[in-house]
């Protein structure tokens, strides 16, 4: 495959993955923060005022989360605290609720004037069908 073909095939790949997102988030999608592109994701991140209601919506569509990333607003860029959360499935507690365990944590320890986002990840893979080739290409830069 060349990088043309990579490059189309990216397209496709990541149309699928944020017309995913409006399908499982529906209207509150207007609440998310931004679409990290510009970090070479595909993703959107929440504040901490709006995460809450788009776990609940996961929650309720039955979608697992499989961890997470932190975010920060930098002078109106969007930069990587490379901060992250995996949820421990020896753990009692649901996926959900480790989520909101984490983020409220993260918050309590953290308390400085920066403005926090959550990037909430879930297994993508499995609602678009891709297969391992397809992955590759969606982190092609």
């Amino acid at each position: 495959m060349n990088n043309c073909d990579k490059n189309s095939k990216k397209k496709e790949i990541c149309d699928l993955l944020i017309k995913q997102y409006y399908t499982i988030y529906g209207n509150k999608i207007n609440n998310a923060v931004c679409l990290l592109e510009s970090l070479g994701v595909h993703e959107f991140a929440w504040d901490y005022k709006n995460v809450f209601s788009a776990i609940e919506i996961m929650k309720n569509k039955r979608i697992p989360i499989v961890g997470g990333d932190v975010c920060y607003m930098n002078n109106g860029n969007i930069e990587y605290t490379y901060d992250t959360w995996t949820i421990d499935y020896t753990n009692n507690k649901s996926s959900y609720e480790q989520s909101i365990d984490f983020i409220n944590d993260y918050i309590s320890v953290t308390r400085n004037d920066k403005i926090y986002l959550f990037v909430l990840v879930f297994d993508y893979k499995k609602y678009l069908g891709l297969h391992r080739d397809d992955e590759e290409i969606l982190y092609i830069h």
